[in-house]
């Protein structure tokens, strides 16, 4: 999801919100993998005619307000890396994205949040100024998580502020790219919920110069994924 959300930002060159639910909707309608139910339920009601605002907000209703959790988180951060959306707008801008499924304040909240830390870290910010700063006027369950994260980690679920809050703690407890991430990876288990935020908070504190190349070797779309990183970067040289 994250990918079609950089492929969208490279070729729309802007945010493009009906575009990236496009091909969301697409992937969806070829057989989506590792989606989660919350993502599934919302793309057949898409597929089947309804709009997405009302979609997010009928599955909401339905699943009894169980819909907060990190899958927005997982795909926002690629906001971050695109140049193209200043700094002021990437907050309305990842509660849209995440707000296309998860309909949940929370979710969007967390979005928010690992959006932040990763364009401040990005910036050149330190990571502990990057965590204070974005943790700023957002809900206490987020503010909370990320209070904790230096001292604990969250849980192993995927309820979006207990993975942010393991994903900060093993990137701040840790000195490099690849401790942090393997370390969140025998946290969390099979389910992988906060190792995908790691990979991104750290990614944007240490540089792709620090990921070896045998830590990308399971990617299914290793190609594409590289393609839509150096769009991005050349687009921000623009």
């Amino acid at each position: 999801m994250a990918l079609m959300v950089s492929e969208s930002l490279v070729a729309e060159e802007k945010f493009d919100l009906p575009d990236i639910t496009h091909r969301w909707l697409e992937w969806w309608q070829r057989g989506a993998w590792d989606t989660g139910p919350v993502f599934d339920y919302v793309m057949s009601l898409i597929d089947s005619g309804e709009e997405a605002t009302s979609a997010s907000m009928a599955v909401h209703n339905e699943l009894g307000g169980m819909t907060a959790g990190c899958n927005g988180a997982h795909r926002a951060p690629v906001l971050a890396a695109f140049q193209g959306i200043p700094t002021d707008e990437l907050d309305l801008d990842a509660r849209q994205l995440t707000s296309v499924t998860h309909y949940h304040p929370i979710a969007s909240d967390a979005a928010v949040a690992v959006t932040r830390i990763c364009r401040l870290l990005i910036e050149g910010k330190p990571l502990s100024q990057a965590i204070s700063e974005s943790a700023e006027g957002l809900g206490r369950e987020v503010r909370t998580c990320l209070d904790e994260a230096e001292k604990s980690p969250g849980g192993r679920d995927g309820f979006s502020p207990s993975a942010l809050q393991s994903a900060v703690h093993f990137v701040i407890g840790r000195n490099t790219f690849e401790a942090a991430l393997n370390d969140s990876l025998k946290f969390a288990g099979p389910p992988n919920y906060c190792p995908v935020l790691v990979g991104a908070i750290a990614g944007a504190m240490y540089g792709a110069s620090s990921i070896d190349s045998e830590m990308l070797s399971h990617c299914r779309e290793k190609s594409r994924v590289q393609s839509a990183a150096r769009a991005l970067v050349k687009l921000a040289e623009i």
